[in-house]
């Protein structure tokens, strides 16, 4: 994408391994280099042991109840691994070939969406989460949203998560420790994290 190209608010198709889990997320591309808007998708990688280990690009839209639907398979159909904060975050995957493709944690409720609302044809069932965004990332309120960039489907126009780590727009954070976190910083992943 030029860099010098107005950022766009857009609709992107993901999905696991196996294409079993599909989904829409809205980004705005591209990323400006530190973005730190309350506005902006927030991009970055934790040096926790659950999301290194998983290979976790947390991709966090600022709206979830209009950035993200959920297109196959329902909910209740995925695997629900909960960790964190007293098992409220729910890292949910693939029961067919594991890939875990979001973290939740909130409310959520089956909708009908129009085509032109999610890219694809028809109107669909989608499921949403409800409610705003959280705040911070210790302290969980509302709805907590993070979609795994590696699951966002590559070869789309306009998404290139190459692009975020060059213009280094994607923060890293030190959750290692059970302590309260360090301050998020761009450029160099935290000791135990990766770019």
């Amino acid at each position: 994408m030029q860099a010098d190209a107005k950022p766009q608010r857009r609709p992107f198709q993901g999905s696991c391994h196996c294409g079993a889990v599909r989904y829409t997320v809205y980004l705005t591309v591209p990323r400006p280099p530190h973005a730190e808007s309350p506005a902006a998708d927030r991009v970055y990688r934790c040096n926790c042991t659950i999301c290194h280990k998983s290979g976790f690009m947390h991709v966090r839209p600022p709206v979830p109840a209009d950035d993200f639907a959920l297109l196959s398979p329902a909910i209740a159909d995925l695997g629900d691994y909960r960790s964190c904060n007293a098992g409220a975050l729910r890292f949910f995957f693939c029961r067919v070939c594991g890939v875990r493709c979001f973290i939740f944690a909130g409310e959520g409720h089956v909708v009908e969406a129009q085509s032109g609302d999610l890219g694809l044809a028809g109107p669909v069932e989608v499921w949403r989460p409800t409610g705003p965004g959280a705040g911070s990332n210790a302290k969980l309120t509302g709805c907590y949203l993070s979609v795994n960039g590696h699951t966002i489907d590559a070869g789309q126009d306009g998404f290139d998560m190459r692009d975020w780590v060059e213009r280094e727009s994607v923060m890293y954070y030190d959750f290692l420790k059970d302590e309260e976190p360090g301050p998020g910083r761009y450029g160099k992943p935290y000791p135990g994290g990766c770019y």
